[in-house]
C-alpha cells in the first residue's frame, strides 16, 4: 500500500490512487494567489474584500485599463483549469474537458450579469449557505457585464489548455 511516493524526475506525487501533476498544481495555485490578490487591491466589494472589511483601489474604467481589469476573469478560468486538471491523469481529452467545463462556468456567471432577472430567478437560495457561492446574488446584482470578459474566459481557457499540455509532455516518455 503505497500512500505517498514523490518521483524527482517527473515531479509527480502519488497517493494511493491519484496522481498529482505538482507543475500543473504549483501553476494553478500560483496563478490563482496572484488573481485574489489582484482582486483585493483592486476589485470593489468583492467576497475577499467584505469579508476582510478591506478597503481597495479601484481601477478606473476610463483610464487606459480597458483588458487588465479582465485580468482576474482570465486568471480564474485559467488557475482553476490547471489546479483540476493537476488532479487527474494525463489524457488530451480529459484537459479539453476540465477547460470546457471551467469556460461555461464562467461564461454563466458572467451572462448572469447581464440577464439579471433571469439569473436571479433561476439561482438557488441554498447557495446562500456555502462559502464562496453565498455571494453569488450580489454578485449578480452588482456586476457588470463585460464583452471582454468572455474574451478573457476564452482565453484563459485555451491558455490553460495549451499549459496543461506542455506540462505534461513527461508523461508521455514514462
Amino acid at each position: 500500500m503505497r500512500l505517498l511516493m514523490f518521483n524527482r524526475g517527473k515531479h509527480v506525487y502519488s497517493t494511493q490512487n491519484m496522481i498529482i501533476n505538482i507543475r500543473q498544481f504549483i501553476i494553478g495555485l500560483t496563478f490563482l494567489i496572484f488573481g485574489i490578490g489582484f482582486y483585493i487591491l483592486f476589485r470593489d466589494q468583492t467576497y475577499f474584500t467584505q469579508k476582510l472589511n478591506i478597503a481597495n483601489m479601484q481601477l478606473p474604467h476610463n483610464a487606459g485599463w480597458g483588458i487588465w481589469c479582465s485580468i482576474p476573469t482570465f486568471v480564474h478560468v485559467f488557475s482553476f483549469s490547471m489546479i483540476s486538471a493537476s488532479l487527474l491523469e494525463y489524457s488530451k481529452v480529459r484537459y479539453f474537458f476540465v477547460c470546457t467545463i471551467w469556460l461555461m462556468i464562467n461564461c454563466i456567471f458572467e451572462l448572469s450579469q447581464k440577464y439579471k432577472a433571469v439569473a436571479l430567478k433561476i439561482t438557488p437560495s441554498w447557495l446562500e449557505s456555502i462559502p464562496f457561492l453565498g455571494n453569488t446574488k450580489n454578485f449578480i446584482l452588482n456586476g457588470t457585464f463585460d464583452l471582454m470578459d468572455i474574451f478573457s474566459i476564452f482565453a484563459g481557457s485555451i491558455a490553460a489548455f495549451y499549459v496543461m499540455l506542455l506540462t505534461s509532455r513527461w508523461r508521455k516518455k514514462a
